[in-house]
């Protein structure tokens, strides 16, 4: 018996190690949430930390956001195309040579690994597209250091500028389906 309820013991830990490593599962910081529903949401607090992560499921798969404190990214982020990008817990601006280019709220982050994932916003402003605000958008980022990052704008031909729910843009705004074909190499000020 005993022999038999550690090789079930041991079957379920490497069925877990697989799910993580093969990126079905991604670890968090704050408590993992299985959800069947299509939104749920689940705040962690302490005395001294607090810590806000949501399930969001798409496709039948269980995608959990973070928020930008958690993940590393929260600050100025200078490119060396001239751009400025302020991530804040609550949103995200895109600047160019000191003019705003597009901002947006509602931030949620899925994470990849930990230096790499995708930030999507709900657009506030577009100075280019202004029929874009209110839809959701994506900034992907990686090689995340506590000094610099890697961020691309969703963008390619005949791509899509703005989804109507985070669900969409979850799915329509990756690196398989085309989009973020050039990173701005960034440092922290």
């Amino acid at each position: 018996m005993k022999k038999f309820i550690l090789s079930h013991l041991v079957a379920i830990a490497l069925v877990a190690l697989s799910l993580t490593t093969f990126g079905c599962v991604q670890p968090t910081s704050a408590a993992t949430i299985t959800s069947t529903t299509t939104t749920s949401t689940t705040t962690t607090s302490t005395t001294t930390t607090s810590t806000t992560t949501n399930s969001t499921t798409t496709n039948s798969t269980t995608v959990t956001t973070n928020s930008p404190l958690e993940v590393g990214l929260v600050g100025n982020w200078t490119s060396t195309y001239n751009e400025l990008f302020a991530i804040t817990n609550i949103d995200l601006t895109n600047s160019y040579a000191g003019s705003s280019v597009y901002a947006g709220d509602n931030i949620r982050v899925v994470k990849i690994s930990d230096t790499a994932g995708t930030i999507f916003i709900k657009y506030t402003s577009n100075t280019y597209t202004p029929s874009v605000v209110g839809k959701w958008y994506a900034v992907s980022y990686k090689n995340l250091t506590s000094s610099s990052v890697s961020l691309s704008a969703a963008y390619k031909a005949s791509g899509s500028s703005g989804t109507t729910t985070l669900d969409e843009a979850i799915s329509e705004f990756t690196i398989e389906n085309g989009y973020f074909g050039i990173y701005s190499e960034c440092v922290k000020q």
